[in-house]
């Protein structure tokens, strides 16, 4: 059998190593972008952007929420959501005048509300309002939001990989986060 001493450096090392692992979820944030109504409800306005992967996306975007949910973890969502006059975009284009012409997250509307799913995470789950475009960072507290939280890492987490997602994560490498 293993001396006392043995099975002591067995524990320590297993205690660093949990150590470790507890940092560095308290060091991570992952960020929701896009998860509202107007793309993932079945009634959703933008529902045809992300129909082939929507139901995909949220499920193992829950998936892995579930798996982090009592870790430390910051769990941040980013709506995007508009006056009912879009007063916001000046001369939009690509996605932006998408959203203006079919009447997309309008502040007030079901449509902009988040998911279910992730309302149902309730205070687990920090908002940070204040999207306008296509980067999370621009126009909002995100990044104060992150570097208080001591946050050196971020997971993004959407369905529109090409647009918000890309932007997001350039503007994250911009601000020093990996």
């Amino acid at each position: 059998p293993p001396s006392p001493q043995a099975s002591l450096d067995v524990n320590i090392k297993a205690s660093k190593a949990w150590s470790c692992k507890q940092d560095r979820f308290a060091r991570t944030a992952v960020i929701l972008i896009g998860y509202q109504n107007d793309y993932f409800s079945p009634t959703g306005v933008l529902r045809s952007v992300v129909e082939a992967s929507c139901e995909r996306v949220l499920s193992k975007t829950m998936d892995m929420l579930h798996q982090l949910f009592r870790t430390d973890v910051l769990l941040v969502a980013t709506p995007i959501i508009f006056t009912p006059s879009y007063s916001e975009l000046i001369q939009p284009s690509g996605i932006l005048k998408v959203i203006k012409d079919v009447g997309a997250f309008q502040a007030g509307t079901q449509g902009a509300e988040l998911v279910q799913q992730l309302a149902d995470l309730g205070g687990r789950l920090k908002v940070v309002p204040g999207k306008r475009g296509l980067n999370a960072f621009a126009g909002t507290d995100l990044g104060s939001v992150l570097k208080d939280a001591g946050i050196t890492d971020v997971v993004l987490c959407g369905a529109v990989t090409s647009v918000c997602i890309d932007s997001t994560g350039r503007a994250a490498h911009e601000r020093g986060f990996r």
